[in-house]
């Protein structure tokens, strides 16, 4: 068979690890070409795949004509401008994921493939790693029985998105991790979790100011500003700490808002009132671990700025301790709750009252996991002592020294045995005749 000429669309991560080393390995495919403008891949390239050819631009690299399919791995934006342009060169296509940004887009894509008589699909590596194809072969080969439910995902631990179009980009990037990397069902569950979140702050205000749920998240929603004497009259402060109110500015990026010498992090509001001085001399906060820009201050030095102790807040704002607290404290009961459901819902299979109430309520508790561990780790021991105790018993017996021959261990055949026994047999048989046949 000969090869396929592939023309590789982009490479970054997506191009560079989950694309050109596939079709490199594949014998009936061969890498001819990779668009990139980038002066370090293209000595990457050169490094290793020697013979294949780097061009700038799609349009450099549909003009070869000598291609027999090109592989789409450019940001997401370009997804399908590029599939497009592939398919009116008379090419096939494999995009990689996302396809597109809508599925409007998808099915003209798709239509306009057809229309062509030109294969279109999405790149499915994960379809052909070991573990998919293990349980693919399990389900097809019935070993299973009637499989009702599959559920497959792949998770990391990334609670800051990078600062890069992938993590950090908007919708036009096709990008973000609400745009690119949860399904459906996972922005329905973020949906659920932020209602409740949002909820449970207005019953917060609720309890402070007597106004209504609904009014409250209304309020949120709007992102309602007040000065100090309208959040008296509302029932969100008791008192002004000054007759002028606190000092509050705001950096010239609009992120960052300085209220009595504490930082809030406001990047996300999108009506600050434009009545609140700006400050030049606010920075933002620098990311994790930037030591260097942590330290590096250009601006002067303002009092204003410094930390505030604990003493000092509760000295000075009350009431934001307050609800801190509150709020520290109905997380810490929830929090609770769910360890003790979780406990008693294992409590069965443990098997050990005491080992319950323990984890409950003992001097160390515990959770569920623990527990769980606890009790196996208790039967270990267990068994381990019952099987010392019976080693033992059996030493103190004597049990090893007694023989397992019929004869008790004593020396002799099992013929001596078998001749004692008949004359015993005997001897009773010539009593019985002696005595008429009665006892």
């Amino acid at each position: 068979m000969t090869e396929l000429r592939v023309g590789l669309v982009g490479f970054g991560i997506a191009g560079a690890v989950f694309h050109a080393p596939l079709i490199a390995a594949n014998p009936d495919l061969q890498l001819t070409a990779v668009v990139t403008r980038d002066a370090d891949k293209r000595a990457r390239i050169a490094a290793d795949y020697p013979g294949t050819e780097v061009v700038d631009d799609v349009p450099a690299l549909l003009a070869r004509g000598d291609l027999d399919l090109v592989v789409v791995a450019s940001p997401n934006r370009a997804h399908g401008e590029h599939a497009r342009a592939a398919l009116e060169a008379g090419l096939p296509v494999v995009v990689d994921k996302p396809f597109v940004p809508t599925s409007l887009e998808a099915r003209q894509l798709v239509e306009h493939a057809k229309s062509r008589g030109l294969l279109l699909t999405v790149y499915q590596n994960r379809r052909w790693d070991g573990d998919f194809r293990t349980v693919a072969g399990l389900v097809d080969s019935g070993e299973l029985g009637r499989v009702h439910r599959f559920e497959s995902r792949i998770e990391r631990w990334s609670p800051t998105p990078k600062p890069t179009w992938r993590d950090s980009g908007g919708a036009e990037d096709v990008a973000g991790l609400l745009y690119d990397y949860y399904t459906l069902a996972d922005l329905k569950k973020l949906q659920k979790d932020f209602d409740a979140s949002e909820r449970a702050i207005a019953e917060i205000y609720h309890a402070k100011t007597g106004l209504e749920v609904d009014q409250l998240r209304s309020m949120m929603t709007r992102e309602t500003w007040m000065v100090g004497q309208e959040a008296i009259d509302n029932g969100f402060a008791d008192t002004l700490l000054t007759d002028e109110g606190p000092d509050v500015t705001l950096s010239a990026d609009k992120k960052v808002l300085l209220v009595a010498g504490i930082r809030h992090d406001v990047k996300g509001f999108r009506h600050i009132p434009g009545t609140i001085p700006i400050d030049n001399s606010i920075h933002a906060a620098p990311a994790a671990g930037n030591k260097h820009a942590a330290a590096k201050n250009d601006g002067p030095k303002k009092e204003d700025n410094k930390t505030m102790t604990l003493e000092e807040m509760r000295a000075q704002h009350p009431d934001v301790v307050a609800q801190i607290e509150q709020q520290a404290a109905e997380t810490a009961r929830t929090q609770e709750r769910a360890r003790i459901e979780a406990i008693d819902s294992i409590a069965a299979s443990v098997g050990d009252a005491q080992l319950v109430r323990d984890a409950k309520y003992g001097e160390t508790p515990c959770t569920a996991e623990q527990l769980a561990l606890k009790a196996m780790q208790k039967q270990a021991a267990l068994g381990a002592k019952h099987l010392k105790d019976a080693k033992a018993d059996n030493d103190e017996s004597g049990a090893a020294g007694v023989g397992a021959a019929p004869n008790g261990g004593e020396e002799g055949s099992e013929s001596d045995d078998k001749a004692k026994v008949d004359a015993i047999v005997g001897l009773y048989n010539s009593t019985k005749s002696q005595n008429g046949g009665k006892k």
